[in-house]
């Protein structure tokens, strides 16, 4: 735990070295969900919100954290900005359709998984796993 608390004072002053930059604060928030500190978490991850509202990053941590948390609502509103904020980010499908599927929203997810696939590169290490839940969703047995 000591490195961890290493890296946070590292983060702080490299967040007050340029305070314009977020990725400090969602760094920190990342070391506070692995710490057991879920509330802190959190509130690093609004800060960078917060700070700049048009950062993809933002919404795909804290996404990431209602997802975990298994709060699939918030998730999906995050992962939802995401995607207007970078709407050609495989990932951003990828992270929503995962929500969805996890929320009992199969077609949704289907969808999303579809577009991932339309947007990843070949080299992109989650495309088996993708068309596996694509298949899996078209079987009938989900419908």
């Amino acid at each position: 735990m000591a490195e961890y608390d290493l890296a946070v004072a590292d983060y702080l002053v490299a967040g007050k070295a340029n305070p314009k930059n977020v990725w400090p604060l969602l760094l920190i928030g990342e070391i506070m969900e692995k710490k057991g500190q879920p509330s802190q978490a959190l509130e690093y991850f609004n800060k960078a919100i917060k700070k700049n509202p048009g950062f993809s990053k933002g919404y795909l941590y804290r996404g990431d954290y209602y997802l975990g948390q298994k709060k699939y609502n918030l998730a999906l509103a995050d992962f939802n900005k995401l995607i207007n904020v970078s709407k050609y980010d495989p990932e951003a499908y990828y992270k929503r359709a995962l929500t969805l599927e996890n929320g009992g929203r199969h077609r949704e997810a289907l969808t999303d998984y579809q577009q991932f696939l339309e947007l990843a590169s070949r080299e992109n290490p989650r495309l088996d796993e993708v068309k596996a839940k694509i298949k899996e969703l078209e079987s009938p047995w989900m419908w």
